[in-house]
């Protein structure tokens, strides 16, 4: 580790150089003292690094500013220089500091009984600068990971200003959308990116100013989206409002994924749904489904017409409480336990004739059927039961 009180000296009047030696004598100041640059490059290369040089402007071989962050040599040399300089010029100066010397000095008794104070200042600027340093570097590289996650991220990344103007946009929303960047950064996300108005008839630059204005109320929201070509497609968004130091939203930011192929998949689902649910309610015999633990889950408007009794009332019921109802005591039991039996074995049950009842105890002939339902692993999961009455 450097020695944080370590000094170089490099210079080859040897007159000044007792006179800075002597400055330092009472310091916590270690010195050591070259007189030339070859001798300044030979220790640095063979001694811990020290925290402060100072290195006179003109010397035999070169210029103390050669040992300077600005220099062309040595490069990897990371140590605050105060120069030392018997000709104060502001040129000479101003080319020092612009050479990365921490400090200049023209040499004279009195500033060299300074120089443990100037000394002192510089290292602990030269500890600032380098704190600043790897903050700013430390910085740049979060930065760059953080532009790299978003660059590299499969999801919309975007932001927007209150008013929905868009102020960033990330490679796969480019890509997704059809925009470039340098088309779509300025532009208002309506009339874009999103439909004033969407197939549904929702408004949806209403929607955008209300994100701006009630930020909390769209953490997480849904809604149709406009590809450059004119594609509709559908965008599940988490929203995030960004603040001023005021509580102001100054912006959102928006990140995004693309549900379109999800979307039509539910809706070809609830199609289906609506289908199969018209075709069982439009079925001409009563139709019973009762889930794995026995548990009826459907019933058809049949039920209604044979038995007098409303589906919905045995709707999670098990098949005992539908057979006390419609089946006469005497056959009761046995019909349960044929029942339950196929619910676990998954054997069928076919028209089997039986008399059953309705609610006004009106008797009367009926064959019913069971077949297990099975699912995509043939694991059984539940019965339907069909009740066809003779009429």
């Amino acid at each position: 580790m450097t020695n944080p009180k370590r000094l170089l000296l490099v210079e080859d009047e040897e007159s000044h150089a007792k006179l800075v030696k002597r400055a330092f004598e009472e310091s916590e100041w270690e010195i050591s003292h070259v007189s030339s640059l070859e001798g300044a490059l030979k220790w640095l290369d063979e001694n811990e690094r020290p925290s402060l040089i100072i290195a006179d402007y003109r010397l035999p071989d070169g210029s103390g500013l050669d040992l300077t962050r600005g220099a062309e040599k040595p490069k990897d040399i990371e140590v605050p220089v105060i120069i030392l300089t018997a000709y104060g010029t502001e040129e000479l100066a101003v080319r020092s500091l612009k050479f990365g010397a921490m400090d200049y000095v023209v040499k004279s008794s009195e500033r060299f009984e300074e120089l443990p104070w100037i000394a002192e200042r510089v290292r602990q600027g030269w500890e600032k600068t380098i704190e600043q340093k790897r903050a700013e570097e430390d910085l740049r590289e979060s930065n760059k990971r953080y532009y790299e996650l978003i660059e590299n991220v499969d999801s919309i990344i975007m932001r927007m200003d209150p008013e929905g103007k868009i102020t960033f946009f990330n490679r796969f929303a480019e890509e997704l959308f059809g925009y470039t960047r340098d088309e779509i950064v300025g532009q208002n996300a309506v009339g874009t990116i999103i439909s004033e108005i969407e197939s549904n008839g929702k408004d949806l630059r209403e929607m955008i100013l209300d994100i701006g204005r009630n930020p909390e109320r769209y953490k997480k929201n849904v809604n149709e989206n406009v590809t450059k070509n004119g594609e509709r497609i559908w965008i599940s968004w988490t929203n995030k409002p960004v603040f001023d130091e005021e509580g102001r939203v100054v912006e959102i930011l928006c990140v995004g994924n693309d549900i379109t192929e999800i979307r039509e998949a539910e809706n070809e689902l609830k199609d289906l749904a609506a289908y199969l649910n018209a075709v069982l309610n439009s079925y001409p015999d009563t139709l019973l489904i009762l889930n794995e633990d026995g548990l009826i889950t459907y019933i058809n408007p049949r039920f209604e017409e044979d038995f007098g009794y409303f589906g919905e009332e045995f709707i999670g019921c098990g098949i005992e409480e539908v057979a006390e109802k419609i089946v006469p005591a005497e056959k009761r039991l046995s019909i349960i336990d044929e029942i339950r039996g196929g619910l676990k074995s998954g054997e069928k049950i076919e028209n089997v004739k039986v008399e059953m009842m309705n609610k006004e105890e009106e008797r009367f002939f009926i064959s019913y059927s069971a077949s297990g339902i099975l699912d995509t692993s043939d694991r059984l999961i539940g019965e339907v039961i069909s009740i066809r009455k003779f009429r």
